[in-house]
């Protein structure tokens, strides 16, 4: 059975925001604990609402046939996307036998960050380094790789101008997802095709109207419609009507709030950002997203504001 729930619940101020969409196929197992507990031994430990996310990617069917081929997870920036890119990369490493794992990004300079995070991870627990192979950490620029005793590879790629080169993989993960145009997406699904039980995710914000977003629109809108089988989807983000500048949309909007997040960095971005601006990157509010407007902005005022061309004065 689809399930597909929209939460208005406001998230208590010392606790992680449930999301406001949660969508999976129905599955006859699950590994998500599994995923937990050995990031738990590896020194990783995860909030509960990358656990949430993981549990909506990794049910499974008959046979270990992931219930999600692909899983999308929307939310504002710095609350641990990278985090559960990591935990799910060691997982297919060591745990569901997958060979060949790809982190990608749109820019080369965020690939290498996750992939700094990555060895981060490794060197701080000798458990986790013991498992890496013998000069498995391949450090060149543009060519960033982990590989693993048991002949697992993690690599870390950039997007732009690769097409769909190299992105052939087990399970595939593309950060800054609200930048990935047709074209690309494409590009790698055609190179995922001839896998046995790929999975893709993609993980980001709401698109800007800078950004190639029409495929992480699209398969959002997928899954508030409910019309996919195979595809599962987790955001967070406030609310119609709520209060930007109050603390308690800013906790509903950012699950990470009482953990990760630098409330003083929130305030400047409030200060300095245009509403849209903040709508988009710190609420994680779809302005085209075909069911919603950023809070405390008329439809009137917002219809003008997107007739606004991209460089016209201050909106962005």
């Amino acid at each position: 059975m689809i399930r597909l729930t929209k939460s208005p619940n406001v998230a208590l101020l010392g606790e992680q925001a449930p999301p406001r969409v949660l969508y999976a196929p129905s599955a006859r197992a699950n590994s998500w604990e599994d995923v937990s507990d050995l990031s738990a031994s590896l020194g990783l430990t995860l909030d509960p609402w990358q656990e949430l996310a993981l549990r909506a990617g990794l049910g499974e069917r008959s046979g270990g046939i992931w219930a999600a081929h692909q899983v999308g997870v929307s939310a504002p920036r710095q609350n641990g996307k990278s985090q559960l890119i990591v935990a799910r990369a060691l997982a297919g490493a060591l745990l569901f036998g997958e060979r060949m794992i790809v982190v990608s990004a749109h820019q080369q300079d965020t690939a290498r960050e996750t992939f700094a995070k990555f060895v981060e991870q490794i060197e701080a627990n000798p458990a986790l380094e013991s498992r890496i192979a013998r000069n498995g950490i391949m450090n060149a620029l543009n060519r960033e790789a982990i590989k693993f005793k048991n002949g697992a590879t993690v690599k870390f790629k950039a997007r732009t101008g690769a097409g769909g080169r190299g992105f052939s993989s087990d399970c595939l993960f593309l950060d800054e997802a609200q930048m990935l145009g047709a074209r690309a997406w494409a590009s790698i699904n055609s190179t995922m095709s001839a896998m046995t039980n790929p999975q893709v995710w993609l993980l980001g914000t709401p698109p800007t109207l800078d950004d190639d977003g029409e495929v992480f629109t699209r398969i959002r809108k997928a899954a508030l419609a409910k019309t996919s089988t195979s595809l599962a989807w987790a955001e967070w983000g406030a609310e119609i009507g709520d209060d930007p500048a109050l603390e308690e949309t800013r906790a509903k909007a950012n699950p990470a709030w009482s953990t990760r997040i630098n409330h003083d960095v929130v305030d400047g971005e409030y200060d300095t950002y245009t509403p849209r601006q903040f709508a988009l990157e710190r609420l994680g509010i779809w302005l085209d997203g075909g069911d919603r407007m950023p809070p405390a902005i008329d439809p009137e005022a917002f219809a003008a504001l997107k007739a606004i061309p991209p460089d016209a004065g201050s909106i962005a």
